[in-house]
């Protein structure tokens, strides 16, 4: 079965909340963003192996200036995704040899691209000026920025500064849209999170009151289930559900291994037969919420999996689809929030 539709079952089957469903990675709108991002490059003669090549020669582009870069732009607050490719003054890029005659021609006619007022782009810079950029262009389908770099001026004949590398930016249309869905869907996600860890939280305190009033200590001369609720807790921190208290097994639970422990913990809370030893109705409508928070729990932290293993399959298949290697770079834009569900089960 592919991703895509194991994910979309695995969200109907499960039984989540439909506000929930509201909030889930949108898998299949992503997945057609990407066969748009895919024809927008292969216009430009950028396909998925001319890309990968232009990345393979250059290893991880440690000299300057890069060849090729690729950037989200997102430090405004928007995505603006841009590839930006820097060729010299011949309008050669230093990957050249890796190119198709399709896409070289392509970017060697943005170099040759006129200015409205008929000069070239690459006389646009005067002597000691800093990079400068020139009106947007169009050509097929995406804007295109020139800008010129100069690593110094050097001084010719007429004394006019000769610039060493020209810097083609090309903003592409499509990888904004997918990163837009994307973002908002986390974003999503994220306040959905902190939504139900507000609720969660406060029905754990509720609990923690009903049981302070059930199980008082002995010397109340009341009745008490102090000691059954002991004995509960101890068996709940033994199970290590969510999380471990052992020091060489720190890490939280996966959702497969917190339902295993959470079945176990249930099947010996049966047999002692606790709750046969309540003193008090209470008990029995308390320990039937301690479960059912758990439980809640539990859906929560494969809920969370779930979307969290989709967003990482979707960049995969971006990066597989366009070697643009956007896992790296989105990570640190956008890094995902940490599971919570030990946390509120330690409280």
């Amino acid at each position: 079965m592919k991703y895509a539709r194991a994910f979309s079952t695995a969200l109907k089957t499960d039984g989540y909340p439909e506000e929930w469903l509201h909030s889930a990675v949108s898998y299949k709108q992503l997945k057609k963003c990407i066969k748009s991002i895919q024809k927008e490059l292969v216009d430009m003669g950028l396909d998925v192996n001319t890309l990968a090549h232009i990345w393979g020669s250059h290893g991880d582009f440690t000299e300057k200036p890069y060849p090729l870069q690729y950037t989200l732009g997102a430090d405004t607050g928007s995505f603006k995704p841009t590839l930006i490719f820097t060729m010299d003054t011949s309008g050669r890029l230093p990957v050249d040899a890796f190119l198709s005659p399709e896409t070289r021609g392509f970017l060697q006619s943005l170099v040759k691209q006129p200015d409205l007022d008929g000069s070239s782009h690459r006389n646009s810079v005067v002597t000691g000026s800093p990079p400068l950029a020139v009106p947007e262009i169009t050509q097929q389908r995406v804007d295109i920025t020139l800008s010129l770099a100069m690593t110094g001026p050097c001084v010719i004949e007429d004394a006019m500064p000769v610039p060493k590398d020209i810097t083609i930016k090309i903003p592409l249309v499509n990888d904004s849209a997918f990163f837009r869905t994307l973002t908002r869907d986390m974003s999503s996600l994220d306040a959905l999170q902190l939504k139900e860890e507000a609720e969660l939280s406060a029905n754990i305190c509720d609990l923690g009151e009903v049981v302070g009033r059930l199980a008082p200590p002995p010397q109340s001369g009341e009745k008490t289930d102090l000691q059954p609720w002991r004995e509960i807790f101890s068996l709940y921190i033994d199970s290590n559900i969510f999380f471990s208290t052992k020091e060489q097994d720190q890490f939280n639970r996966t959702s497969a291994i917190a339902q295993e422990q959470m079945q176990s913990f249930l099947d010996k809370l049966k047999g002692l037969g606790i709750s046969e030893r309540f003193q008090k109705k209470g008990s029995r409508i308390a320990l039937h919420h301690f479960v059912a928070i758990n439980l809640s729990l539990l859906k929560h932290l494969k809920f969370q999996e779930l979307n969290l293993t989709a967003s990482m399959k979707i960049l995969k298949k971006f990066d597989k689809r366009t070697a643009l290697g956007v896992r790296r770079i989105y990570s640190k834009v956008f890094p995902s929030e940490k599971f919570w569900s030990s946390a509120l089960a330690k409280s």
